[in-house]
């Protein structure tokens, strides 16, 4: 018998997998609703009611947040890094002094089916792909586990996301940890997964490329 969400309430579940990845027995997964998005599914049948899903959700287990003490604007001088970023290119300059210290980054790519996925990595190659906003709600599968185990070796790590995300994240490994930096996306909401797919299938057909 399969129960869906969590809350039992899609206006209190943002998608963000902490509660997939907190499992221990692997009873939750993601599933599409009709528009596409993302939404937890429990397996009753192998839910041990240990409640880990309900302490790591962060509508469940609010998770305490800084009171600003100064507030910056900033643009970078790279005039190659501002052009292929959404904004004013924070995040690359973040990530670039992350990765010459050892560190890694982790952020939303668009992978080879134009799936936004999160990636963890340590190649400036491969962060240069998370610039530009990806509006679509990002797979976050597995991704809050490696994070967690590079916090715990020591290393410095980058984290991007929706506010959701972050709080999921941080939610995800219990405390906070020194050598965690978050950046925040300001998010006023994703549109539908599936229009996503519709607009690209409609894109490929104009440039006569199949449509997968």
């Amino acid at each position: 018998m399969t129960e869906y969400l969590i809350s039992g309430d899609k206006e209190k579940c943002c998608g963000c997998s902490a509660c997939v990845q907190a499992c221990p027995v692997s009873a939750i997964t993601f599933a599409p609703d009709d528009e596409g998005f993302l939404y937890p599914e429990i397996n009753k049948s192998l839910c041990v009611k240990c409640g880990r899903c309900k302490q790591v959700c962060p509508y469940d287990s609010a998770v305490c947040g800084n009171t600003p003490l100064k507030t910056y604007a900033m643009i970078n001088r790279n005039s190659e890094e501002l052009m292929n970023s959404s904004s004013g290119g924070a995040f690359i300059a973040l990530a670039n002094r992350i990765i010459k210290d050892g560190g890694f980054v982790c952020g939303c790519i668009f992978n080879e089916e134009l799936k936004a996925i999160h990636i963890l990595s340590s190649n400036s190659a491969a962060v240069k792909k998370m610039q530009g906003s990806k509006y679509v709600q990002s797979d976050l599968s597995g991704i809050y586990s490696h994070v967690k185990s590079e916090l715990k070796s020591g290393r410095n790590v980058l984290f991007s996301g929706t506010g959701c995300q972050v709080a999921g994240l941080r939610s995800f490994l219990g405390k906070d940890f020194d050598n965690l930096i978050t950046v925040d996306i300001v998010c006023h909401g994703v549109p539908s997964p599936k229009l996503f797919e519709k607009y690209i299938g409609y894109l490929g057909s104009k440039l006569g490329e199949p449509v997968k």
